[in-house]
């Protein structure tokens, strides 16, 4: 029976066909989503080039990397438990990165790297964790098969049926719950109900993402209803019952009550727990786990956003559930969170929600384990503690891209809805310096500005065709012919989003019947729209692979010529009002198909953006069949001047210098000192200050979208030059008057830089600049840009240069970041040619630094590259340039910088561990294509003699205690080498990983050294003196009342402020009152001082305090003569113990016995008074017992010093 009922679970698992279509790939990222990542990445843009370039580093994105999975020795692993959560995490996220990695460069070893990881996992059938473990489990491994299933076509059927087997193992149902050995499904199907909101939200995304991979519609919907409190679906087994039976205990605080779960009424089906978004969001905005901390506040809510994007990428709309709740949580967190360290002129304080300003709702939690009483900036139960203050510290998480990317981007909500988001996502990015990262990798969607930011205008994503009215995502990649009714798709009503159509329905009644634009059958096959009026317009987001010249045809059909098409992309208008024509060889009819050229070579920037397609004219004048954008007339250039990339030191405009002067011909306005100099927006001569007798000289860039043969054109009175990068073009010397010239030349696309020198000296001035090329009619110059002035000035070079060199210095060491190495003993130093590992004596784990020189002739950017294996980074004038660190394989980083003309310093560090180790550095800019530095031209100096260093090492100006923490003594070296130290004791004192480790007390010598290397000679050493003292205890010891002969034996009312130590008394007047047995007791009238003090040990000297005592005769009765019969002192001792006998008896036998309950020796008391020897006995404490026959005598305490 238990071999049939597995079976039966197989069947309904795997085989059974459901209802609902599902969109694939669609769990976090459509295959429109992916695209756009892909097209973004190849086209260079920002910020998608840096965030895959982050992602690239990643190592757990590479191919190489190295399975964690449970298959070991070629034993398949069954078992599932806690300690399998880190490397099936670890597993999960290398199989997603690769996936996308896959998905960007078609390199199929990361496809089969993420199958290597799925089948490796794939023999999981006993799964023993809390929900919680399991769903952190699988969710970035589910991310990746959907993926790869979806995307590759080579993995085998076999293996993707064997990977479902594994998830739902021994089979899933809706009815009835297996036995036996069980997979993930069954550990998460049920959420959590008996612990935060986050843990049950951890199962059911991944119950959520189970169901959309295996189009399993019942398990999507479990996840989808629970997250919105639904009752369960009616195919599927319920939800947990409850409400709970609690009892309060006392682990809670001032932040929460918590209660025990004894039990559940289980009266109400379906109860929902803390899983959902209004219990886990509540009305205010707070999170049920606010008052436990905010790291758990925040991952819970993000939990929440990417079943959100999941759901929006289903055609379910959870985003808004609850008028926006998941938002509402998010600016509540991050508004708590942000104003902590940050203040704002409407938040100009740290906000502090409470329960009496309404702002904080006290309320126990559905699993009713939790009484929210106020909010917790610490970590749960751990607080008061610095170290555990989570508030402010989880408000740079990878969320705000996905989440601007939705309330932002897609619904246009007011700002200040999202305001708290939009600030943490700004200062998040500058905290970081860079874009959002992984995270952790668990819990958030991570790398959001390449995965979730979307581009310009796009509410919507772009779809190829509809069935059964569900979208086919996909990128429309030029060149490409788009059918017209495959307009943007958006999730809710369209109108006003991807689209805005005059009619409240499709009045066609074909094709899209969930928006209002009118769509009906085509006469000759498939669809288009019809109905087109006034004002109205459709989006659609393309893919330009690479800048170029296109060509845009429509296919349409018309009845009169009233009616016109428009078109713009990435929102600039790039045709006007185009007039659809009707009659004679065009279009006679709204079933007479033609095909119209509205636009040809019309230049489109590469990447994704929006096309947009605006009705005008008179309505109902045509109808559109589909959109051609082809490529247009090629570039007629073959080998094109080198542009370069924009600058962040470019502005718009020009730079321009204003000379005055008496000239007969142009002169050379390099050498001369300009009148004015400034910034203008165009070639012009409104900055002449004179009619005549002036020179003129504008700077500047010139940004060409294509590559192709670009003519420029000059029209001047007199002389004018003109150079493009670098090169001049046209020289006219003015002979004719305002004659055109002109010169064509081959240009790549980005930018050019330009230069023009014209001068008068008549008051017919005149002087134009204009150029035409592809896509670009004859006209001014446009687009163009000038370059700030570089703050990083030339610098004076060393007199002794040597050219074509570079200074090297070498170490040995093994590192997994570039160290400070100046601190480090160098091996070696000397000169080389080239910044590369053809170095004599070099090691597999060492260090180089190298320095030298660089001349830069033309000041603007340049972009400096180091490719290395391992770490490098490379500085220019100090200014780091590029971090290119870490241990890694041989990769390439780059970094850009504005240098001034003149000498500049340039430094290169790199480390290597290992047998393989590569090293390079180059440049490029300006027009200068990308050399090595060697090629570019490097400037060393000649190999210095070594030379001297001292030490400095200040004197200790107090002493250290003995307890006091391992310290640096604080010597320095001018060379910058590290300091060695020695010590004259170390039982006192040594040292050890770069600090003194105080062991002892006592005066101390430690004597700085530095032996030099091969840069240094060796130092003069130095000796500073330093006294370690032992801690000094506090002793209160209040004031003693007068006492009479017939007081009672009493406690003298010492304490010491350290638990352990001892502390004992002593008398100066035995004859008055004695300490005995702990006590002090009366002997005599009279006066004595009480000293009382501690027993030295290796951390605490020894203290003092006395108190005098007063003996009187008051209240006396009687007096006793013989108080005592056994007296010894004194207590503690050192040598020899006196015992006085008043007992009258001589068979009176003494003891003395150890801490550990042994006897140590006996003596007989056969006097009245008897000296006891206790120069052999050890330090320590000792019973005195003195015995008269079976009666004691005396048993007392003593110290032994």
């Amino acid at each position: 029976m238990k071999l049939l009922l597995i079976t039966t679970f197989l069947v309904l698992g795997v085989f059974n066909l459901y209802g609902k279509d599902f969109i694939h790939p669609g769990l976090s990222h459509k295959k429109s989503d992916l695209e756009r990542m892909k097209s973004q990445v190849l086209a260079g843009i920002e910020p998608w080039k840096s965030s895959y370039a982050d992602l690239t580093q990643k190592t757990d994105a590479s191919f190489n990397y190295n399975v964690q999975g449970p298959t070991q020795n070629g034993n398949e692993a069954h078992y599932f438990d806690e300690s399998s959560l880190g490397p099936i995490q670890k597993d999960g996220q290398a199989a997603y990165y690769n996936a996308l990695m896959w998905y960007v460069t078609e390199d199929i070893r990361h496809a089969e790297k993420a199958i290597e990881i799925f089948e490796a996992w794939s023999t999981i059938r006993y799964v023993k964790t809390i929900p919680l473990t399991s769903g952190k489990a699988l969710w970035r491994m589910l991310e990746a098969a959907e993926i790869i299933k979806h995307t590759y076509g080579d993995w085998e059927e076999a293996s993707i049926q064997s990977f479902k087997e594994m998830l739902v193992y021994p089979g899933w149902s809706g009815t009835q719950v297996p036995d036996g050995e069980k997979s993930f499904y069954w550990t998460i199907y049920n959420g959590d109900r008996a612990r935060h909101g986050n843990q049950g939200l951890f199962a059911f995304r991944s119950v959520m993402a189970m169901g959309i991979f295996m189009d399993n519609e019942t398990i999507y919907n479990r996840a989808l209803r629970h997250l919105q409190g639904l009752p369960h679906d009616e195919n599927d087994l319920p939800y947990p019952s409850g409400p709970p039976i609690t009892q309060l205990v006392d682990t809670g605080n001032e932040y929460y009550e918590e209660y025990k779960i004894v039990g559940y009424e289980d009266t109400i089906e379906d109860y929902i727990y803390n899983g959902s978004i209004e219990n886990y969001i509540w009305e205010n905005g707070q999170s049920q786990e606010s008052a436990r901390d905010q790291a758990h506040a925040f991952g819970g809510i993000s939990i929440i956003a990417t079943m959100c994007e999941m759901a929006w990428n289903q055609d379910d709309d959870i985003y808004g559930f609850s008028d926006n709740r998941l938002l509402l949580g998010l600016e509540f967190a991050y508004r708590y969170n942000i104003s902590y360290n940050y203040s704002f002129p409407d938040q100009e304080e740290p906000w502090e929600p409470t329960v009496a300003s309404g702002e904080f709702i006290e309320r126990t939690d559905r699993s009713g384990r939790w009484k929210s009483l106020k909010i917790n900036p610490w970590t749960a139960h751990l607080i008061h503690d610095e170290e555990y203050l989570t508030r402010g510290k989880h408000d740079q998480i990878p969320l705000p891209q996905l989440i601007l990317g939705h309330y932002k981007d897609r619904l246009h909500l007011d700002q200040e809805k999202y305001k708290w988001v939009n600030r943490a996502d700004s200062l998040a990015l500058e905290a970081r310096g860079g874009y959002e990262n992984a995270g952790t990798y668990t819990d958030h969607p991570s790398f959001g500005h390449l995965f979730y930011h979307r581009i310009k205008g796009a509410e919507g994503d772009p779809v190829q065709s509809f069935t059964n009215q569900v979208p086919t995502f996909g990128m429309h990649t030029l060149p490409a012919t788009i059918e017209a009714v495959n307009f943007d798709h958006f999730v809710l009503d369209g109108n006003g989003k991807t689209y805005f159509d005059l009619s409240d329905t499709n009045e066609g009644g074909e094709y899209r019947l969930d928006q209002s634009v009118d769509i009906e059958e085509c006469s000759e096959g498939g669809y288009n729209l019809t109905g087109l009026e006034n004002g109205e317009w459709l989006n659609y987001t393309i893919a330009v692979p690479e800048a170029g010249l296109y060509t845009i045809k429509v296919r349409y059909a018309s009845e009169s010529a009233d009616g016109k098409l428009k078109f713009s992309f990435d929102g600039e208008d790039k045709t006007e009002e185009i007039t659809v024509p009707f009659g004679g060889e065009d279009s006679q009819g709204m079933t007479d198909w033609k095909e119209l050229v509205v636009v040809s070579d019309i230049i489109l920037k590469e990447g994704v953006q929006i096309m947009k397609v605006n009705i005008s004219g008179v309505s109902n004048s045509f109808a559109l069949k589909n959109i051609s954008l082809e490529e247009g007339t090629p570039s007629d250039c073959e080998e094109a001047w080198s542009g370069i990339k924009a600058s962040d030191n470019f502005q718009e405009g020009v730079y321009y210098q204003y000379f005055e002067g008496d000239w007969e011909e142009l002169p050379n306005l390099d050498n001369l000192e300009a009148k004015e100099e400034g910034f203008t927006d165009n070639i012009h001569l409104d900055i002449a200050q004179k009619s005549s007798g002036y020179a003129l000289q504008f700077d500047g860039y010139i940004n060409m979208d294509l590559k192709g043969s670009y003519t420029f054109y000059t029209t001047s009175d007199e002389a004018l030059n003109l150079w493009i990068d670098g090169e001049k073009v046209i020289e006219y010397d003015g002979s004719q008057s305002s004659n055109e010239q002109q010169a064509t030349v081959c240009l790549d696309k980005d930018y050019h830089s330009f230069k023009i020198q014209y001068f008068n000296q008549s008051d017919d001035a005149e002087l134009s600049v204009m150029y035409e090329g592809p896509g670009i009619k004859k006209g001014a110059l446009s687009s163009l840009f000038a370059t700030v002035p570089c703050e990083n000035s030339g610098i004076a070079p060393p007199e002794d240069l040597l050219k074509g060199q570079i200074n090297y210095t070498y170490y040995e060491g093994t590192w997994s970041e570039i160290p400070e190495f100046k601190t480090y003993s160098a091996k070696s130093i000397g000169i080389h040619s080239s910044v590369d590992l053809n170095i004599e004596g070099i090691q597999t784990s060492f260090g180089l630094v190298f320095n030298g020189y660089i001349n830069i002739a033309k000041g603007g950017e340049y972009t400096f590259y180091t490719a290395s294996d391992d770490g490098s980074r490379l500085s220019v004038d100090d200014v780091e340039v590029v971090d290119n660190d870490g241990l890694h394989p041989s990769q390439e980083r780059s970094g850009v910088i504005c240098l001034a003309p003149g000498y500049h310093s340039v430094r290169i560090e790199y480390f290597n561990v290992g047998s393989s180790k590569n090293l390079s550095a180059s440049i490029e800019g300006l027009g200068q294509p990308k050399v090595l530095l060697s090629e570019f031209g490097l400037y060393g100096v000649p190999v210095p003699n070594k030379q001297a260093q001292t030490i400095t090492f200040p004197e200790f100006e107090e002493p250290k205690l003995i307890t006091d923490e391992d310290f640096d003594p604080g010597a320095t070296a001018s060379s910058f080498l590290k300091v060695n130290y020695n010590t004259s004791d170390r039982e006192i004192l040594y040292f050890i990983g770069g600090k003194m480790k105080i062991v002892g007390a006592g005066t101390v010598d430690i004597i700085a050294s530095q032996a030099g290397d091969a840069r240094f000679l060796p130092a003069e050493s130095i000796t500073r003196t330093l006294v370690i003292s032992k801690l000094t205890p506090i002793i209160t010891f209040p004031e003693i009342e007068t006492k009479t002969l017939d007081s009672k034996d009493f406690d003298p009312g010492a304490t010491i402020n350290i638990e352990d130590l001892e502390l004992t008394y002593s008398s100066s007047n035995d004859a008055v009152v004695e300490y005995i047995y702990g006590k002090l007791r009366v002997r005599g009238i009279g006066e004595a001082e009480v000293t009382v003090s501690n027993i030295e040990t290796d951390q605490y000297k020894t203290v003092y305090e006395t108190q005098k005592v007063v003996v009187s005769q008051d209240n006396v009765t009687s007096i006793d003569s013989n108080p005592k019969a056994i007296e010894i002192y004194p207590n503690p001792v050192i040598d020899f113990m006196k015992v006085i006998n008043k007992s009258n008896n001589q068979n009176v036998e003494l003891e003395i016995i150890n801490s550990a309950s042994s006897l140590v020796s006996t003596s007989n008391l056969n006097k009245v008074e008897n000296i006891i020897d206790l120069r052999k006995l050890q330090k320590g404490i000792y019973i005195i017992r003195v015995k008269n026959d079976n009666t004691v005598l005396l048993n007392e305490k003593i110290i032994k010093k």
